[in-house]
């Protein structure tokens, strides 16, 4: 590094930013920490570290002694190594902010996302979660985060259920973004079951997405922004509530 990073994390995200300028890619948007990085048990935020690669078992064992962190980001979640990453972040009581990219593939239904035995009582300051490679469900645990406020969703297709399950949810969400490829028989619905308030809705897809998103009378919003690549031929409906 040709400049001092002020944190670890910002070292490795400037590492990351700096490999995708120049064209470097990798299937799991992350980096390999150094070993002994537990021994920075200070330390407040780490990002984006990839436990899918060899040796993930020892950087969770590492990520377990930094007992500090309020903000983690991980890649690399598979069906191999879910389990024990979440055991180690049941004791980062301080977590507030958490970001997950998964490893499945399109032949692969993902029902090992669900781990309906994990608990997440510990986790009670998380705020912010942020799931990358998901196909068509929100993971049945997200609802055991009772104080979330921000979700951020990247999914191939998001069912019409979808949006009621996520606004029926116990938390109280401030702010949804949606990253999609489809929507499912080119619809979307926001605010059919009950009463939903949110301060920010985002939604993004590329050019191959088409269809109507329709906001019914109780969707009470504050800010639409809506982000498309390429010509998009998306329809809206019910922007006039």
């Amino acid at each position: 590094m040709s400049r001092p990073c002020a944190t670890l994390g910002s070292c490795l995200l400037s590492k990351l930013s700096r490999r995708r300028r120049l064209g470097g890619s990798s299937s799991r948007n992350g980096v390999k920490v150094p070993g002994g990085i537990g021994k920075l048990s200070d330390m407040h935020t780490l990002g984006m570290v990839d436990i899918g690669t060899a040796g993930g078992d020892a950087i969770l064992e590492e990520l377990k002694k930094l007992t500090q962190l309020h903000k983690l980001g991980v890649s690399g979640i598979n069906r191999d190594n879910i389990r024990k990453f979440f055991s180690v972040i049941s004791g980062l009581a301080h977590l507030e902010s958490l970001s997950l990219r998964v490893q499945v593939d399109e032949d692969d239904e993902a029902g090992w996302l669900d781990l309906d035995d994990i608990s997440f009582e510990p986790l009670v300051n998380l705020q912010s979660l942020k799931l990358y490679g998901l196909l068509r469900k929100l993971p049945k645990w997200t609802k055991q985060l009772k104080n979330l406020r921000k979700l951020s969703l990247q999914m191939t297709m998001l069912p019409k259920e979808g949006v009621d399950d996520i606004t029926d949810s116990p938390y109280q969400l401030e702010t949804l973004r949606l990253f999609l490829s489809e929507f499912q028989d080119d619809e979307l619905h926001f605010g059919r079951r009950k009463t939903t308030f949110l301060g920010l809705l985002e939604i993004s897809c590329n050019s191959r997405v088409q269809g109507t998103i329709t906001f019914h009378d109780d969707f009470l919003l504050k800010v639409l922004r809506i982000r498309c690549w390429g010509e998009s031929s998306l329809r809206f409906s019910g922007l006039q509530s």
